[in-house]
């Protein structure tokens, strides 16, 4: 049993994989908002593959998923990076790299409040203008403002979500 886990230890790491994974959960990381725990749920779900694939035991795997069913409530975009340095943070842990789990918590509470001012300031701002420039078009009669609205909103949030989680 002690050869099983010094194994575990070694072995398991993030993978791009892994990353597209989180990726691709994270457009449901408010599907689940609570007024306890906010996006707290939304994000316990979005770690649960890779919290199997990093902690073999049950006992480690529902200890780290208890660490993640917190109060946590961020602009969904700028999450991507919290989301990416905690799954760095957590596969140090589970390698046996950082002893102390709680500072994985200390990093995502001392984050959320900042990059949400950043990511709801940002978007508010991207989202207007683009949304004037749809506007304009479109009440001289060319759909070309709603396409670039389209794009321009995707582009920014979708390519903007994996540039950060990689960047976490």
């Amino acid at each position: 049993m002690n050869n099983k886990k010094s194994s575990t230890k070694q072995g398991k790491s993030v993978t791009k994989k892994d990353l597209r994974t989180l990726y691709f959960r994270s457009f449901f990381l408010q599907s689940s908002f609570s007024f306890e725990r906010m996006q707290g749920v939304g994000l316990t779900w979005m770690f649960i593959p890779l919290m199997k694939k990093l902690y073999q035991s049950v006992e480690e795997r529902a200890a780290a998923l208890k660490r993640h069913l917190v109060f946590y409530n961020t602009n969904p975009l700028t999450a991507a990076i919290i989301t990416g340095m905690v799954a760095a943070m957590e596969e140090a842990h589970a390698k046996g790299e950082m002893e102390d789990a709680s500072a994985i918590n200390s990093l995502k509470g001392s984050l959320i409040g900042p990059l949400a001012g950043i990511g709801d300031s940002f978007f508010l701002i991207v989202f207007a203008a683009l949304l004037g420039i749809a506007v304009d078009s479109s009440m001289q009669g060319s759909p070309v403002g709603v396409i670039i609205l389209t794009l321009g909103v995707s582009l920014i949030w979708y390519g903007g979500l994996w540039v950060l989680l990689k960047q976490g």
